[in-house]
């Protein structure tokens, strides 16, 4: 049986990821965050999805990039750790502040 891992940020663009939450279905992680309020004239156009396999500590890769508020990986492995971080882009390719590191572990 494949199982889920949701992780929920709370808030941008220095985002905030909540608790991890293990749902069936299939392997994968599923990120979930509220997309933030424009702040003087700017928007959040993309989000940019980071992980590792080691610790919060990093090395950062990226790992993939969302123009909603969510984001699935399916290259993950049962019995693995995985750790995430979630940053917000602007209309002029500005990039936030990374979000709070989350850990991601497949059963």
């Amino acid at each position: 049986m494949k199982k889920m891992i949701l992780l929920v940020v709370l808030s941008l663009p220095v985002v905030s990821l909540g608790h991890a939450e293990t749902l069936d279905t299939a392997h994968y992680v599923g990120l979930s965050w509220n997309a933030p309020k424009p702040e003087r004239g700017e928007t959040v156009v993309a989000y940019r999805v980071y992980r590792n396999q080691w610790s919060c500590q990093g090395p950062w890769y990226r790992r993939g990039r969302s123009t909603q508020a969510q984001f699935s990986d399916a290259q993950v492995v049962a019995g693995d750790s995985y750790f995430y971080h979630v940053t917000a882009l602007d209309q002029h390719g500005r990039e936030s502040k990374a979000s709070n590191c989350r850990k991601a572990a497949i059963p």
